[in-house]
């Protein structure tokens, strides 16, 4: 009796997985630095793809992005000051750039670095160096991924699954009704 919408909302469970789209290759970020709210060198806008995207106070560090990561390669000797944030914005400048779903540092040479260093919002992803002391040689890179969109598949299975479960019940219920 119930084997029909079992057998449909588990294969809408199965095959209806969301799938994450291409995030930054080929779109137009705008990359800046920013000191405690406030706009302290650029924006540089590039398009994404091969080399580095862009480069803050020459001898300091470079952004290299790719279509999952960010790359801020340090060049040179700096002193973050540590009183607010300071530190790296990405940003969609064009609005082509799917909604960013999660941004994490993947890995990075500094020892203080935790995952409170980076923060994000649908559009944006920040990297905090408040209070980091660089030599020259060191990185970070945080992977970046896109929020899940559903694919149109999903869409069809779940109807499908939805009518299975409605045709059950309604053919269901003429066997039970008592004259």
């Amino acid at each position: 009796m119930y084997r029909m919408p079992l057998v449909a909302v588990l294969s809408s469970v199965i095959v209806a997985s969301p799938a994450h789209s291409a995030l930054f290759e080929g779109n137009t970020v705008r990359m800046s630095h920013d000191f405690d709210g406030a706009l302290l060198v650029g924006p540089q806008d590039a398009v994404v793809g091969p080399g580095v995207e862009g480069t803050f106070f020459q001898q300091y560090y470079t952004v290299d992005i790719s279509d999952g990561s960010i790359y801020i390669a340090f060049t040179g000797i700096a002193t973050f000051d540590p009183s607010a944030f300071n530190g790296v914005r990405v940003f969609d400048v064009t609005g082509t750039i799917p909604s960013i779903g999660s941004a994490t540092i993947g890995a990075a040479s500094f020892s203080n670095l935790d995952g409170s260093r980076v923060t994000y919002d649908s559009d944006n992803v920040l990297v905090d160096l408040r209070g980091i002391n660089s030599q020259g040689g060191e990185f970070i890179r945080v992977d970046v991924l896109a929020a899940p969109v559903p694919e149109p598949a999903s869409y069809i299975t779940m109807l499908f699954g939805l009518l299975c479960v409605g045709a059950s019940a309604r053919t269901g219920r003429g066997k039970n009704h008592v004259r």
